[in-house]
């Protein structure tokens, strides 16, 4: 049995266009939650923090 499939996809113009089982709700929307939480993930993981600078010391400038 192929995997069910919900394609979302988004032209040029800003359409957007579905393709899958919208005419089961508890399936499309279950779908959508699933998608959701995978890109929430992927964020999560990919995620760069900016952590301060510590123990740095920066030479005086002569002149000033």
């Amino acid at each position: 049995m192929p995997p069910i499939q919900l394609v979302i996809t988004m032209d040029d113009a800003g359409s957007v266009g579905v393709n899958g089982p919208i005419q089961n709700p508890l399936l499309c929307y279950g779908l959508l939650e699933m998608a959701k939480v995978a890109i929430q993930d992927h964020i999560r993981q990919n995620q760069r923090l900016v952590q301060p600078v510590s123990g740095v010391v920066l030479p005086k400038v002569q002149g000033q």
